[in-house]
C-alpha cells in the first residue's frame, strides 16, 4: 500500500505537488488548482536498479534509468535520470495491486499513462 507524505515542499507555482510511497514506489503528482493533472514521476525498484517512468503533458511518456551519484565525503548526492526506454513488463501490475489505496483521481489517471505505454514503444 501506498501512503501520501504530508507537507511536500512545492517548487512551481500554479502546481501542486503530492508524493506518495512505500518500500517499492514513490510518486509524484503535480496537478493545477483545478485538479487537472499535468504529470507525474513514478520511480520504482528502489531497493536494486531504480528506474523512473515520468509523463508530463507537455512531453509524454519517458522511461528511465536512475544512475545513483558515488558516495564522496562532503558531496551533496543527487540521483540523475538517464534515457532508457525498456519498460518493466510487471510494473503496471504492481503499481495495480500496490497502489489500489490511492485517491480514485490518482489512480485512474496513473493507470491510464500505464495502459497507454503498455500499448506503445517508448
Amino acid at each position: 500500500m501506498m501512503l501520501e507524505i504530508p507537507h511536500v515542499k512545492q517548487y512551481e507555482p500554479g502546481l501542486t505537488r503530492r508524493w506518495f510511497q512505500n518500500g517499492y514506489f514513490d510518486l509524484f503528482t503535480w496537478q493545477d488548482q483545478g485538479g487537472a493533472f499535468h504529470g507525474f514521476q513514478l520511480c520504482y525498484a528502489k531497493d536494486s536498479d531504480q528506474r523512473a517512468l515520468r509523463y508530463s503533458v507537455d512531453s509524454g511518456l519517458r522511461y528511465e534509468g536512475v544512475s545513483q551519484p558515488e558516495e564522496k565525503p562532503g558531496r551533496a548526492m543527487t540521483a540523475i535520470f538517464v534515457a532508457d526506454g525498456t519498460p518493466d513488463a510487471t510494473l503496471r501490475q504492481r503499481f495495480e495491486k500496490d497502489g489500489a489505496a490511492l485517491p480514485p483521481d490518482v489512480f485512474e489517471f496513473v493507470s491510464a499513462q500505464l495502459g497507454s505505454a503498455d500499448s506503445a514503444s517508448i
